[in-house]
């Protein structure tokens, strides 16, 4: 459930003042059940074709479990912005988020399947502009950023009070992120229009929640798939009312997949083009040939590992785990036909 509100007051003709906030609660139910619905027979001759009985993974012991968490919130916001001119408005706001508790999504006991893990908020300043320039051929918008924070949810390696290591969502500590971020968008003759936006951004663990005594989190260490450094530009230009051309170029910096820094989570920096060259045809009738990923870099697309339990932490080891990645796609190109309905 949640209630929103919001209301703006005009203080002068080129200052409002925005003050809003959201109140929410939260219940989740959480009942598990895990069975077993294969016969003896069928076991058993599972048993003979693979050697070894079957497992009920990633479970490890079957189990019924009933429960219920409930959690609540209230998030405020002040904003306020300035119009500097026809074309230019300047703006800074406060805010705090909310990001609900809940419970793992695939525990391996009944133990596991109960800890639930608490809600995730933050704290977060902006400073920015909008802008627009040269009879509004050019448009500029900048922003910096600062958010904190508290009760982070990330998966981690917990142990459990019998000593079982177990992956799962827990609340592992706070973190910082600041940076700066900005797009634009420049038209310099007709029929051609230039686009690009950027990120540069510090992401950190600030603070290791060992209150739960489970963590194998570090401080000081890169959060997960934050690159240091993103930058996209396009280019869009159209020969005629039924010829256009795009290309697209993106970089992205070097980051991690995994907390700790994993080095088997690691990803250099990359780069992807793209091109596409579109036909309108009448009647509604569009034929694009298309490319993606043109020099077919090869990327991991996203990654999984499976850490070391808390131990072995502070020594910076990363032994007895393994990492699961799926790469990007490779170089890829196709035509697409679409048919737009109504003419």
């Amino acid at each position: 459930m949640g209630i929103f509100g919001q209301l703006t007051w005009v203080l002068t003709n080129r200052f409002n003042l925005t003050v809003g906030g959201r109140y929410t609660k939260d219940k989740k139910d959480w009942d598990l059940d895990v069975t077993n619905t294969l016969s003896e027979e069928e076991q058993a001759r599972l048993t003979e074709f693979f050697g070894r009985a079957p497992t009920i993974a990633p479970a490890r012991e079957l189990y019924s479990i009933s429960t219920d968490e409930s959690w609540t919130d209230f998030s405020p916001k002040i904003a306020l912005d300035f119009k500097a001119s026809e074309d230019v408005m300047l703006y800074a706001s406060w805010a705090e988020g909310y990001k609900s508790g809940g419970f793992p999504g695939t525990p391996s006991t009944a133990v596991a399947a109960l800890i639930p893990f608490k809600p995730e908020t933050v704290t977060s300043i902006e400073l920015g502009i909008k802008s627009q320039w040269y009879d509004r051929r050019v448009q500029l918008n900048l922003n910096l950023f600062s958010m904190d924070f508290n009760d982070m949810q990330q998966r981690d390696t917990i142990m459990l009070p019998d000593g079982t290591a177990i992956g799962t969502v827990s609340n592992v500590g706070n973190a910082k992120v600041e940076g700066v971020e900005g797009d634009f968008i420049f038209l310099p003759v007709e029929n051609l229009i230039l686009s690009g936006s950027f990120s540069i951004i510090d992401a950190t663990v600030t603070e290791t929640n060992i209150s739960n005594n489970f963590t194998t989190i570090l401080a000081d260490k890169d959060l997960p798939r934050s690159p240091d450094n993103t930058f996209n530009l396009a280019v869009d230009y159209t020969f005629s009312d039924a010829w256009n051309f795009r290309v697209d170029y993106r970089h992205v910096g070097d980051h991690y997949f995994d907390l700790n820094e994993n080095i088997a989570g690691f990803q250099p920096a990359y780069n992807l083009l793209a091109a596409r060259l579109g036909f309108e045809a009448p009647g509604g009738w569009t034929i694009a040939l298309w490319g993606k990923n043109l020099t077919d870099e090869e990327y991991m697309s996203t990654a999984q590992s499976f850490r070391t339990p808390r131990s072995l932490a502070p020594t910076g080891l990363q032994n007895g785990f393994a990492t699961v990645a799926f790469m990007g796609q490779p170089r890829t190109y196709g035509v697409t036909v679409t048919k737009q309905f109504g003419y």
